[in-house]
């Protein structure tokens, strides 16, 4: 009987998954793929919050690698996106918050954000 125990609670566990993806759906269905760089420069920018607004309600947020590069993750396509210098003067300096309207055909979508 330990055999079908065993079985069974294989059998749930690789359904239970698939059930719940099934009744909830994945939290995200996209990903976009970007850089921040220097408006001056063209160098990535580190420390940058990247968050994808939909009806001015933040719905995804991520922060730009060492690159500069991101990758932002929605369900559906935001209205724009916000770029924030979240570290100050650290990684090249002081930067100004960027309003984007969001691109969703762009390949590679590369924000250019000033002092």
């Amino acid at each position: 009987m330990k055999w079908l125990d065993k079985l069974l609670l294989g059998l749930m566990t690789a359904v239970a998954p698939v059930y719940i993806a099934c009744a909830y759906g994945s939290p995200y269905s996209y990903d976009k793929h970007g850089k921040v760089v220097d408006a001056d420069t063209k160098q990535g920018i580190e420390g940058i919050e990247v968050t994808c607004l939909r009806a001015d309600q933040e719905v995804s947020v991520v922060d730009s690698g060492s690159d500069g590069s991101f990758v932002l993750s929605y369900d559906e396509p935001c209205d724009q996106a916000r770029f924030v210098d979240i570290d100050g003067e650290d990684n090249g300096g002081l930067y100004q918050t960027n309003l984007v309207p969001f691109d969703e055909d762009a390949v590679n979508w590369t924000v250019e954000m000033s002092k």
